[in-house]
């Protein structure tokens, strides 16, 4: 589920720092690679983990008893937020699963 949604959420950045470059924005007429660097920006564990927290929906997340008397690892929280988005996407469509993107990307 993971690795659709890390496809999905892929897309979804992408497509939202493009739809922001403007008619003649910077990713249009920037050099090689800077939308890549700028979606890495977005798309990385410690990222993912906060879009995650953002959701509320941490209570609902079951681990090991080792995590449970630590911190959750940034990686696990990471990966949960990429499953969940898979799952929106494969349960409705794109546009529900990159709407849950770009909303829990603005939510402060």
């Amino acid at each position: 589920m993971a690795t659709v949604g890390d496809a999905v959420i892929n897309l979804a950045i992408a497509a939202i720092l493009y739809g922001n470059s403007g008619p003649m924005g910077p990713f249009l007429t920037s050099a090689r690679g800077d939308l890549t660097i700028e979606r890495s920006k977005f798309v990385n564990d410690r990222k993912l983990a906060q879009f995650f927290e953002k959701t509320g929906l941490r209570q609902y997340l079951r681990v090991a008893s080792e995590a449970k008397e630590g911190k959750i690892p940034i990686s696990i929280l990471a990966q949960s937020y990429e499953a969940i988005v898979g799952a929106i996407f494969l349960d409705s469509d794109y546009d529900s699963a990159s709407g849950f993107v770009r909303r829990s990307m603005m939510k402060k």
